[in-house]
């Protein structure tokens, strides 16, 4: 979960060791210590736009000819 902090607070991500997480910063940490700082209003969540980009170009092989499959048929 990617949240961004309102003000400075302690957590553990992992359970067991403390790190700061400081105000105004952006931060990858697990659902549950995301919901902790959310339920005390002491970060946002934040949400990224993904944007595709579809390329609408068809890739075929070469078609043959009768001629070139007559050759490959005689070899």
């Amino acid at each position: 979960m990617k949240i961004k902090m309102l003000k400075t607070e302690l957590g553990a991500d992992d359970g067991i060791h403390i790190s700061q997480y400081v105000e105004k910063e952006t931060y990858e940490v697990t659902e549950s210590l995301g919901k902790c700082f959310l339920s005390t209003s002491s970060c946002e969540l934040v949400t990224e736009l993904v944007t595709e980009k579809v390329i609408e170009k068809e890739l075929k092989a070469p078609c043959e000819t009768k001629e070139e499959k007559t050759k490959i048929k005689t070899k």
